[in-house]
């Protein structure tokens, strides 16, 4: 989080309140900005995740500035090697942006999802194109 400048820490108050210690300001948790709150329950996610899983990332760039998500995502994803990650966006950006270390880039381009209760496979018919690999 500190390479995404979320470089905070945390206090015990007095009072058994919760403090953020950010740069030089110290605040109140309850006075976190709303892109500090969804930065720090994805990293309390990301890094409290069982050892082997696949964490999902849906369209992260709704919920922090395109300057952020980035590096914050790349450093996720490097902080966690034993984890798979899917990160599904609509930002072309984002995709190119992202430290990408033996992993694989799919563009989908559609999918054709079946009712439920028909039967049949929720989801079939995926047209996907492979627009980045690692080396």
């Amino acid at each position: 989080m500190k390479a995404a400048g979320f470089d905070m820490r945390f206090e015990i108050t007095d009072h058994m309140g919760l403090d953020v210690v950010h740069k030089s300001a110290t605040y109140p948790i309850s006075a976190m900005s709303d892109g500090e709150k969804a930065a720090l329950l994805l990293a309390a996610e990301m890094l409290l995740a069982p050892v082997g899983s696949i964490q999902l990332l849906d369209e992260p760039e709704r919920h922090f500035h395109r300057s952020v998500s980035p590096t914050l995502i790349s450093g996720l994803i490097e902080a966690r090697p034993d984890c798979g990650f899917v990160v599904s966006t609509h930002d072309l950006d984002l995709v190119e942006r992202i430290n990408i270390i033996n992993n694989s880039v799919y563009f989908v381009k559609n999918v054709n999802w079946s009712p439920q209760g028909t039967g049949q496979v929720p989801c079939s018919g995926v047209s996907a194109l492979s627009i980045k690999q690692a080396a």
